[in-house]
């Protein structure tokens, strides 16, 4: 998130607007007084979304961003108002599959109007969320080139 001030700033705004809605939910994982990992989740009204797990590369053999999932997974099973939690995490996320054993599918459902107007409209919508993605992989591979996955 550091590496776009828009999305450092975007973050720090979320943080603050939880805090203030006593919607935030943070851990973090030290080590001799030094963080390793971190987690934010936003919980609210008993519907919870895991946002960003952060761990220091330093300790990566160790699997700091696993341990601080596992033990968030223990704190929020004392949460008796919480109906669900969303990893937000990829539907193919090989740590996140082999932590949560129940996993819901998300879908976006596009209702338009009637006739040749709406279908066009929605063949608009449905290739702009195709291009959206394709335009997101292509980041995301760049970043990866760059060295910057996190």
């Amino acid at each position: 998130l550091a590496a776009s001030p828009a999305e450092a700033q975007f973050f720090r705004e979320a943080l603050a607007g939880a805090f203030d809605a006593r919607a935030l939910e943070f851990y973090r994982l030290d080590k001799t007084g030094a963080p390793i990992a971190m987690i934010v989740n936003f919980i609210e009204g008993g519907e919870g979304y895991s946002f960003k797990i952060a761990y220091d590369e330093a300790h990566a053999r160790f699997s700091p961003g696993v341990m601080i999932e596992l033990e968030m997974l223990k704190a929020l099973e004392c949460y008796e108002a919480l109906k669900f939690i969303d990893s937000c995490a990829r539907k193919d996320h090989p740590m996140i599959n082999s932590l949560w054993a129940e996993r819901r599918s998300i879908a976006a459902l596009n209702v338009g109007p009637r006739g040749i107007a709406g279908r066009g409209l929605i063949s608009g919508l449905r290739a702009l969320e195709e291009a959206g993605g394709y335009l997101r992989s292509l980041r995301e591979a760049r970043r990866k080139e760059a060295g910057d996955d996190l």
